[in-house]
């Protein structure tokens, strides 16, 4: 088989392509000096990212001015080029079905915002680009917000004197 039989089979071939390539490196005095020579194209796929980062556990404190119990916290999204995004939310209490604060058997719903939109249980949001920090991190001042809200009339319902609580995972995706 000719030179350009060998590259033809190569492409078809990927297996009998790295041993060929194997051969053709070679040392000199194993093949004799045949002035042959190899290349390879060298590719690396660097996928578009959004991480979350700075987000602090939320406490629910009465509001007055927002009639409910209210937390927040800011924190960072950085992007690696991409302009879109898309943030779930899901609770460990509720899985994908319902945010929920448990004590026991008992349980009080609530709800999550994220930069002031409601962020569905299970669901997601798509977002637009953020102002996007440089770095993987930036600092208290974050560049999103991530509001919990619980409504009164849900609070009187269960017993009170003790704390109820929950898991609030986040995921961020490139899109």
């Amino acid at each position: 088989m000719d030179e350009e039989g060998k590259m033809m089979e190569a492409r078809l071939n990927p297996m009998w392509a790295v041993m060929t390539a194997a051969t053709l490196c070679a040392p000199a005095h194993v093949l004799g000096d045949t002035g042959n020579t190899a290349s390879s194209r060298i590719t690396l796929h660097i996928p578009e990212t959004a991480r979350i980062s700075g987000l602090d556990n939320i406490d629910l404190h009465w509001n007055a001015g927002r009639n409910r119990y209210y937390g927040s916290d800011r924190l960072c999204v950085y992007q690696r080029k991409t302009h879109r995004y898309r943030v779930s939310a899901t609770s460990a209490n509720g899985g994908r079905k319902a945010f929920l604060l448990r004590r026991g058997n008992s349980v009080v719903p609530y709800a999550v915002a994220w930069n002031g939109a409601p962020l569905p249980a299970g669901g997601s949001m798509a977002m637009e680009r953020l102002p996007a920090p440089s770095a993987q991190g930036c600092g208290d001042t974050g560049n999103a917000m991530i509001e919990v809200m619980a409504n009164p009339d849900d609070v009187k319902r269960v017993p009170a004197g003790g704390l109820y609580t929950d898991v609030l995972m986040l995921r961020i995706q490139a899109r």
